[in-house]
């Protein structure tokens, strides 16, 4: 596992084709202050691009870790987070700026209950929580 570190996230929105399902693509340079790494176009219809970018580093890392399907891993977490029953919520108030704000918390444990969980090593016990509020910039508070 990684050490925690602190760098810059830079996403460039692009308004889609008018005739596209979707309102934007996002591009991104992760770590622009270190070894950056472009990541993109990502489609941008249902979830927030943060957590898409986040998603997509872990799921590289799990690929890498057991050589499993990054593409089967990617959707696992997507039905966790988009179907409800899969995941648990919870409203809560933080500090933000010297201020009290509303936030909501959403967990979940995408390979809890995987087909091939067996396959999976340590996955299937794998804990996702997300804190969101409309009172931080981008909408996302912690991952």
């Amino acid at each position: 596992m990684e050490e925690p570190f602190a760098d810059e996230i830079v996403l460039d929105f692009t308004r889609a084709d008018a005739s596209s399902d979707h309102s934007y693509d996002v591009s991104a340079t992760l770590f622009a202050k270190g070894p950056a790494r472009e990541i993109g176009p990502l489609v941008s219809s249902t979830f927030n691009p943060l957590l898409l970018i986040f998603f997509q580093r872990d799921v590289n890392q799990m690929s890498r870790g057991i050589n499993g399907s990054g593409h089967y891993f990617r959707n696992v977490i997507r039905r966790g987070m988009a179907t409800p029953g899969r995941y648990e919520e919870t409203t809560e108030r933080m500090e933000v700026a010297g201020r009290t704000v509303e936030a909501t918390r959403i967990s979940f444990t995408p390979f809890l209950r995987d087909p091939h969980k067996d396959d999976m090593h340590d996955l299937n016990a794998k804990i996702y929580s997300v804190t969101f509020s409309k009172e931080v910039p981008g909408g996302v508070y912690r991952t």
